[in-house]
């Protein structure tokens, strides 16, 4: 069998010997390419850390969730009043483990609302609502580690109190 001489420049270290690694370095920079785009965005920017909450359970009772820098809240449950329509959410921040209710009294009805532990100890976080109208607010929380409640309560000169409250959490 007789072989052909190599082309000088594919000896010398030219296209021959680059031709593999050049299309593998370029295979391998597109491939941490696509990587980095699929899931860079696991991978949390400087300066985007959150803060702690400032309380935690009991050390919230009777402080502002928003104050307190409180995260991963939902709201257990709601309703409206309906004769005032006042809006009643009973909210809890899994960050702060802590509950309170917000509000919303679109036409300026008098009363109160406040979160309330039912624990033995009873504590509670009361609002008297200004009225005015499209008035929103909230109490400042308590304890989610006892049950709670949120509540509406107004009072009518021939009837006394009235109370709405939502269910148990």
């Amino acid at each position: 069998m007789i072989r052909k001489p190599l082309d000088a420049d594919r000896v010398a270290g030219g296209e021959a010997d680059t031709i593999g690694k050049g299309m593998g370095a370029r295979f391998l920079r597109t491939v941490l390419a696509a990587l980095v785009l699929a899931f860079g965005f696991l991978i949390p920017a400087a300066g985007t850390a959150t803060a702690a909450p400032a309380c935690y359970g009991q050390s919230c009772y009777g402080q502002d969730p928003n104050a307190m820098g409180c995260t991963g809240i939902e709201t257990l449950d709601s309703f409206e009043h309906p004769s005032r329509l006042v809006k009643v959410e009973l909210r809890r921040s899994y960050g702060c483990n802590a509950a309170w209710v917000r509000y919303t009294n679109p036409h300026g009805h008098t009363g109160a609302v406040y979160t309330k532990s039912l624990s033995t100890a009873g504590m509670a976080t009361r609002k008297n609502l200004a009225a005015y109208p499209n008035e929103s607010g909230r109490t400042a929380m308590v304890s989610f580690s006892e049950t709670v409640i949120g509540c509406y309560a107004f009072y009518i000169d021939s009837v006394g109190w009235n109370t709405t409250c939502t269910k148990s959490f």
